[in-house]
């Protein structure tokens, strides 16, 4: 069981050091933000970003 857990972590270390670059991630951002800015108005706009990547969807949210 350690072996399959270790390669998992493998993976995703090697995952996150790329994670910026990978355009879907990019593209998702900017969707979720085109959503939740057209339910919402800027005054009470609140976005909890909570272990979803490196905070893309909040960053595109502040623009």
């Amino acid at each position: 069981m350690q072996k399959k857990q270790e390669q998992v972590k493998d993976i995703f270390q090697k995952v996150a050091i790329k994670y910026d670059e990978i355009e879907f991630f990019k593209i998702s951002a900017r969707h979720v933000a085109e959503i939740v800015k057209a339910k919402q108005t800027k005054e009470n706009l609140k976005i909890l970003d909570v272990a979803c990547g490196t905070g893309n969807v909040v960053l595109v949210c502040a623009l």
